[in-house]
C-alpha cells in the first residue's frame, strides 16, 4: 500500500468515525427525549386517575373528596400516608377543614424528582389557547413558576393547586376551616406537566369529566 492509500484510508476512518459520532449523539438525545416524554406522559395519567378516584369515591362514600397539587391550601408540600414526598394527594374530608390531614389521605402520587419533568407548559404556552373545557380562556402557568394549576378559589380569580368532589360527582372550588364549596361549574380547569418536549394537559369538565390532552407542536392545538 503506498502512501496515497495510507492516507485515504486514513481519511475515511476519520470520516466514518465522525459520523458514527453524530448518529450516536442523535440517538442518545432522541432516546433521552423519549424517554422524558414517556414518564411525562404516564405523570399526566396518573394525574387523570386520581382525579377520576376522588370523583369516584366522593360519589360513592357521600363525602367531599379533595385533590391536591404540589402543596396543600396552608402552602406545605405534599406527602403520602407514610410521609413520602408526594406530587398530589387525595384526602376523604371527614372533619370538613378543607385541610390535608394524615388520616384522611386516600391515595397519592409519588413525587418525581427527575428534572425531565416540571409542572406548567413550555410549549403551548407560546401564542396558543389553553386545553379544552380548561376555565382560564389562554391564561394558564408557564414552566418555571412552579405553578401546576387552573383551578381557582371561589372567588373565581385567586389560583389554586387543589379542587374538590362533592358527591353529586361535580368539582368545585372551596375555602377552608371550615370547608365551603362554591357553586356548580367552579372547579373546572387543568393541571399542567411538560417533559420540556412535550406538554400536556389532564383537564377537569365543569360536570367532573376528566380528560388527557398533549399539544401538538405541529397542529399547534391541543389533541387527546
Amino acid at each position: 500500500m503506498d502512501r496515497h492509500q495510507q492516507a485515504f484510508s486514513i481519511l475515511e476512518i476519520v470520516i466514518t468515525l465522525s459520523i458514527v459520532s453524530v448518529l450516536a449523539a442523535v440517538g442518545v438525545w432522541s432516546l433521552t427525549s423519549t424517554l422524558a416524554d414517556t414518564r411525562a406522559r404516564s405523570a399526566a395519567r396518573s394525574i387523570a386517575d386520581l382525579l377520576v378516584l376522588a370523583r369516584g369515591e366522593a360519589i360513592r362514600s357521600g363525602t367531599p373528596h379533595l385533590v391536591f397539587f404540589g402543596l396543600d391550601a396552608a402552602g406545605a408540600p405534599l406527602t403520602g400516608a407514610g410521609g413520602q414526598p408526594a406530587a398530589g394527594v387525595v384526602i376523604r374530608d371527614d372533619n370538613a377543614d378543607g385541610l390535608v390531614d394524615p388520616g384522611e389521605i386516600v391515595a397519592a402520587i409519588p413525587l418525581e424528582t427527575s428534572a425531565a419533568l416540571a409542572w406548567g407548559s413550555a410549549l403551548a404556552s407560546i401564542g396558543s389557547t389553553a386545553a379544552p373545557d380548561d376555565n382560564r380562556d389562554g391564561k394558564f402557568p408557564e414552566a418555571g413558576d412552579f405553578v401546576c394549576c387552573s383551578f381557582t378559589q371561589p372567588d373565581g380569580d385567586s389560583a389554586a393547586r387543589w379542587v374538590a368532589f362533592l358527591p353529586d360527582g361535580t368539582p368545585r372550588a372551596f375555602t377552608t376551616l371550615p370547608f365551603e364549596a362554591g357553586d356548580i361549574a367552579s372547579g373546572n380547569g387543568s393541571v399542567y406537566l411538560t417533559s420540556g418536549s412535550r406538554d400536556y394537559a389532564v383537564v377537569v369538565a365543569a360536570l367532573g369529566g376528566v380528560r388527557l390532552h398533549a399539544w401538538n407542536a405541529g397542529l399547534s392545538a391541543w389533541t387527546r
